[in-house]
């Protein structure tokens, strides 16, 4: 992929991303910063760091599944690994995520 796709293909995933609402407020996860880090490879690979507003958030885990199947589903990706950083269950839901294929 070259450069040019691979910034193309970063900002499909921004707009993917943008698309996704955090379920306790409404406001897209963009807006609210909980995507602490985001990048994309020339080769398709997509690295996200989801950061919850809370420590104790309720929702990390389905949202974090949620933004795995829907950056996963664009054309273009080969694979994506989304950490979750700043959550009491962080840990463990890193190991998930990781089960569920995401190449960590």
């Amino acid at each position: 992929m070259k450069i040019e796709e691979s910034v193309a293909l970063l900002e499909r995933v921004k707009r993917e991303l943008g698309a996704i609402d955090d379920p306790g407020t409404g406001v897209n996860i963009l807006s609210l910063g909980l995507i602490r880090h985001l990048a994309v490879t020339e080769e398709g690979a997509v690295s996200i760091e989801l950061r919850p507003s809370s420590p104790q958030c309720p929702v990390v885990a389905g949202l974090a599944v949620r933004i795995k199947e829907a950056v996963g589903a664009l054309e273009g990706i080969t694979n994506i690994t989304i950490r979750v950083t700043g959550h009491r269950m962080a840990q463990m839901l890193n190991v998930m995520l990781a089960d569920k294929g995401d190449g960590e």
